[in-house]
């Protein structure tokens, strides 16, 4: 497996996927990264080198909206997303669906002044 990422720590993802499979190999980006045709060279080799006949690169959502430019150079590779979510500690789910039910409830009853209504 090759995991390709670049988020700030991708420590995390790689521990996890280590448990899950026989071998993974990270090739890991600067957060933020703007993948390029360099990048899809480099993906296309490291997944070359992998001697295995059941291989796959894993990537994130985030790297997955940047490379989906390159769809046309990595449609032959199997690629796959690891789909992310998020848990809320210390049961704050609640307490942050009020904050945000709150913020949204104070925009009702406002107009939108910068559009003139031409009727």
């Amino acid at each position: 497996m090759l995991l390709v990422c670049g988020i700030a720590n991708p420590k995390s993802i790689l521990e996890e996927l280590q448990v899950k499979a026989h071998s993974v190999k990270l090739l890991a980006f600067k957060d933020h990264h703007i993948y390029d045709s360099v990048d899809i060279k480099k993906i296309k080799d490291e997944f070359s080198k992998i001697n295995s006949l059941n291989k796959i690169i894993i990537t994130t959502e985030k790297d997955a909206a940047r490379l989906s430019k390159f769809e046309n150079e990595l449609e032959e590779l199997p690629f796959f997303v690891l789909p992310m979510s998020h848990k809320f500690l210390f049961a704050e789910e609640k307490n942050f669906e009020k904050i945000i039910f709150e913020f949204v409830g104070s925009f009702e009853g406002q107009t939108d002044n910068a559009v003139d209504d031409p009727t």
